[in-house]
């Protein structure tokens, strides 16, 4: 059976392709040299790869909507460190575009499938960290002492963490501003809404296929025949818009200084 067909048996046993991507955390084999990896990223799922990938393995299939960033980005050092190809079929979204697509070797957009950006945290990200835990632990009776130390703890965290993103995306010669510039109302774009509105939907970002090769995510196939809002039916998306930021765009398309 060729890979193809095999993978349509997978999301068929699944459900949509986004009932699967949302859905808990799995590892299928293929065969001997594809792993199909699919659900939504937890703490502990990147011990699960790495007994997946054997010497044979030289490329995972991913369907995902994302997940825990950090597992996520220590299985992107996973596909990093084997030089693994990453093929997206349905779609791979937030951390998984982020990390486990950044970090391949190789990158395919199977016809139809999606890769979808939702940003990830910056040294800006401190101020509303700071904020959020002072005001949960405060109301929950913390003294000051124990406040601070907890800041400091989370601030050397979140400051490992951007450093290991940034080298990441140095490595392979990608853009950050898809990671930090989603955000920047500067570029006169309309402004992502990362919180889930009264609809319970959030939004995450297309960038076209020359927007992605200008970021350096070149890719080996392309999704460009399909429109993006018959890809995201077919997918069968919910509680997701999908928009486009030509500002961001014509940032990453400027020529590099």
């Amino acid at each position: 059976m060729s890979i193809a067909a095999s993978l349509a048996l997978l999301i068929a046993a699944t459900g949509s392709p986004w009932g699967e991507a949302t859905g808990s955390f799995r590892i299928t084999p293929v065969d001997a040299a594809t792993v199909r990896i699919s659900g939504l990223i937890r703490p502990g799922d990147a011990a699960a790869l790495e007994r997946h990938l054997t010497d044979k393995v030289q490329r995972v299939v991913i369907n995902s909507a994302g997940g825990e960033a950090e597992t996520a980005l220590a299985m992107a050092g996973m596909v990093e460190a084997r030089r693994l190809s990453i093929v997206v079929d349905g779609v791979c979204a937030s951390s998984c575009a982020n990390y486990l697509f950044a970090a391949a070797a190789h990158r395919t957009i199977l016809p139809g499938a999606l890769v979808l950006w939702h940003g990830a945290p910056d040294a800006a990200s401190r101020s509303d960290m700071h904020a959020q835990l002072r005001t949960a632990m405060t109301g929950a009776g913390a003294t000051p002492d124990e406040v601070a130390a907890t800041i400091a703890r989370e601030d050397a965290r979140l400051n490992g963490w951007i450093a290991a993103q940034d080298a990441l995306y140095a490595r392979h010669g990608l853009s950050p501003s898809v990671l930090y510039r989603l955000n920047d109302p500067a570029l006169g774009q309309p402004v992502p809404r990362h919180v889930p509105d009264a609809a319970g939907a959030t939004d995450m970002l297309h960038l076209s296929n020359a927007a992605l090769h200008c970021a350096g995510f070149v890719t080996t196939a392309a999704s460009g025949a399909t429109p993006v809002d018959v890809a995201a039916r077919k997918i069968g998306m919910t509680g997701v818009r999908i928009v486009a930021l030509p500002g961001l765009e014509r940032l990453l398309c400027q020529p590099r200084r």
